[in-house]
């Protein structure tokens, strides 16, 4: 993994800007979609010949997704579109891990690490406290994630935080972590 810059809120583009040769062609799975910014990153996908998948839990962010990718296959439920994990060389999640629990999503992710090439996971880092959000109740945060976090998952992993390794607090400050996982 090539050297970014952390000094960012959302470490993802700076990631990818500077290790974009990564990224290899193949299906695509986006884990939750919800603003322009997901669609800036498909879009840059679809881009450079991924097929992409969005796979989302809310409905009404599947139709969002629907409208605003029409170049994706929109999922409207997570355990849909990981049945078919083994199709799936990257997979991408920003910003939404901290809506799973953790003993629920680490094994899910540590099935993704069973078919994947490239796996990024951008997330708050540290507590970052946040109810439902205009009705979606999967906008509530019900895990928190730091860099120890990662130690039981495995070899392989790459972990940045945001704004020098600081971690949120319950002021919500914006800090950020991004975990990569790569197959060597």
């Amino acid at each position: 993994m090539k050297k970014f810059d952390t000094d960012t809120l959302f470490l993802f583009e700076s990631f990818y800007a500077a290790n974009e040769d990564a990224f290899t062609d193949g299906p695509l799975l986006i884990v939750g979609v919800k603003s322009s910014r997901e669609v800036d990153v498909s879009e840059r996908f679809r881009d450079r010949g991924h097929d992409v998948v969005i796979a989302e839990p809310w409905p009404p962010n599947v139709e969002i997704a629907k409208n605003f990718h029409p170049h994706a296959e929109v999922v409207g439920e997570t355990a849909q579109a990981t049945a078919g994990l083994h199709r799936f060389r990257t997979i991408v999640w920003l910003q939404g891990v901290e809506h799973v629990q953790t003993p629920v999503v680490k094994p899910l992710i540590r099935n993704f690490m069973q078919n994947a090439s490239l796996i990024v996971l951008e997330m708050p880092h540290g507590i970052h406290l946040q109810g439902p959000d205009g009705g979606n109740v999967h906008e509530k945060h019900v895990s928190h994630w730091f860099l120890r976090d990662f130690s039981d998952m495995g070899e392989g992993w790459s972990l940045s935080s945001s704004h020098d390794g600081k971690t949120c607090n319950e002021a919500n400050e914006s800090r950020h972590l991004l975990a990569v996982w790569g197959r060597s």
